[in-house]
């Protein structure tokens, strides 16, 4: 006859197994990125990456000569994790605010909250990811650089 196993010995139990699992769910999504090139989408010579008279450079290390036309554009980044929308809105030929307006990624909105207001204070799509939210900051540049583009 078997004896009836006490909740704590059983909340213990569960609890272990799930950090396995976890902890090889993250493993093998590391060794599957580790594994995958790397893919990173660089903007097209006619799109601003750096905004000119900010001091800010784009990726070739030289500003970019063209100005933005004032106005709020939209533009929306995906990739296999999702995707993230965003509001830039130009001002004075500069990138004054950046709104996150949608966020359907498998991770939450609130790792990248922080990449607007680097943006803005870059002046630039140039700006440092997220750890750990790798695909989430990809798509917001993605989303930010097509937004950009219209405002050429």
């Amino acid at each position: 006859m078997a004896k009836k196993m006490k909740p704590e010995l059983l909340a213990l139990s569960t609890g272990i197994i799930l950090s396995i699992y976890g902890a090889g769910y993250l493993h093998t999504q590391a060794a599957a990125s580790a594994s995958a090139p790397a893919q990173h989408i660089s903007a097209p010579a006619s799109i601003p990456t750096s905004i000119p008279g900010s001091g800010a450079s784009g990726a070739t290390g030289q500003t970019q000569t063209s100005t933005l036309r004032d106005g709020t554009y939209n533009g929306t980044g995906s990739n296999y994790l999702g995707d993230v929308s965003v509001a830039v809105t130009i001002a004075a030929g500069k990138i004054s605010q950046v709104q996150i307006t949608a966020c359907n990624m498998h991770y939450p909105e609130y790792w990248i909250d922080g990449m607007p207001a680097e943006v803005v204070a870059a002046q630039s799509t140039n700006i440092n990811f997220v750890s750990g939210a790798t695909a989430s900051s990809q798509a917001f540049t993605d989303a930010v650089t097509q937004a950009l583009s219209q405002a050429a």
